[in-house]
């Protein structure tokens, strides 16, 4: 398993599966993610939606909107280390 992606804690925890993909939560900064990340091929599958459309359509572009508005949310002093090993 992969360390957290924003404190680099090994303490995760299962939460559950939604369509084929478990989610799991950091037990230190409480981060919820997938894990293992989905494949881009994944992502068009679950993308592949009208619904999607008025996003641009495409993965990349997905992805990109997502973290901005993820992004946005955060506090501007809010500062997060690499994960360990980050510069090896």
């Amino acid at each position: 398993m992969k360390n957290c992606e924003i404190c680099g804690s090994e303490k995760m925890k299962y939460l559950f599966t939604k369509e084929g993909f478990d989610h799991q939560q950091c037990c230190v900064c409480g981060l919820i993610r997938i894990y293992p990340q989905p494949t881009d091929a994944e992502l068009d599958v679950f993308y592949d939606n009208p619904l999607y459309a008025v996003w641009g359509g495409d993965v990349e572009t997905m992805k990109s909107a997502t973290f901005m508005n993820i992004l946005s949310k955060l506090p501007q002093d809010f500062k997060i280390a690499p994960p360990p090993n980050f510069w090896i």
